[in-house]
């Protein structure tokens, strides 16, 4: 739900920035899962943690943007 909501707030932001003429700085997003970048990988049986960093509390924490969006689709859009 995070997300969703994470996403709607962009949506709204990027709209007023585009209307204003003003240039978007993307708001620090909280996240409760680490992501994988291997798709034979399942996080969630890592408990959302990157498998050897479960001795370590890191989640939530503060997501980079590939996290949740993909840089090169917003390249390609003029985003």
């Amino acid at each position: 739900r995070a997300l969703e909501a994470y996403i709607a707030e962009l949506r709204d932001a990027l709209a007023l920035a585009r209307a204003l003429k003003r240039t978007l700085i993307l708001p620090r997003w909280i996240c409760y899962c680490d992501r994988l970048w291997s798709g034979s990988d399942d996080i969630f049986h890592f408990n959302c943690m990157y498998p050897g960093s479960q001795d370590g509390q890191f989640v939530p924490f503060t997501c980079p943007m590939d996290h949740v969006l993909s840089p090169s689709v917003w390249l390609k859009s003029g985003v």
